[in-house]
C-alpha cells in the first residue's frame, strides 16, 4: 500500500481547491477522504504528511482556530502538489482565515472568485 503522503497527493490531484469556498472546508474534505481510504488517518498524520510537525496544528486550521500563514499555505501547497490556479486558489483561500479588514478580504475573495471563474471559462471554450 502506498503510503499516506503519496495517497494524499494523489487525492489532492482528483480533489481540486477550487470546488470549496474555504481553506477549512478543503483540509476537512481531504481528511474526511482520507479517513475513508486509510482508516484510522488523523489530523496528527495529516500534519506530518503536509510538513508540519505531528501536531494539532492542521485541526486547529479545519475548524478554524488558527489562521493559516502564508508560510503554512505554502508548505501545504506544496506537499499537495497544487499547480497554477490551484496552488493561487488555495493561497487566497488560505489568506482569507487571517484577521484581514473587510477591504482585504473581499480583494481576496474577490482574487479567488476570478481564479475560479477562469477555469469555468476555459472549460467552456
Amino acid at each position: 500500500m502506498a503510503s499516506s503522503r503519496s495517497q494524499l497527493k494523489k487525492l489532492a490531484a482528483e480533489h481540486w481547491p477550487t470546488r470549496f469556498f474555504s481553506a477549512k472546508d478543503y483540509i476537512r474534505h481531504l481528511h474526511a477522504v482520507m479517513k475513508e481510504i486509510c482508516g484510522s488517518y488523523s489530523y496528527r498524520q495529516m500534519a506530518e504528511d503536509l510538513g508540519f510537525s505531528a501536531t494539532n496544528v492542521l485541526h486547529l486550521f479545519s475548524q478554524g482556530k488558527r489562521p493559516i500563514s502564508e508560510q503554512a499555505g505554502k508548505r501545504i501547497a506544496d506537499a499537495l502538489n497544487l499547480r497554477k490556479e490551484q496552488r493561487q486558489y488555495f493561497l487566497r483561500l488560505a489568506l482569507m482565515t487571517q484577521n484581514l479588514n473587510t477591504e482585504a478580504f473581499a480583494q481576496a475573495f474577490a482574487e479567488a472568485l476570478e481564479i475560479r471563474a477562469s477555469l469555468i471559462t476555459d472549460k467552456l471554450e
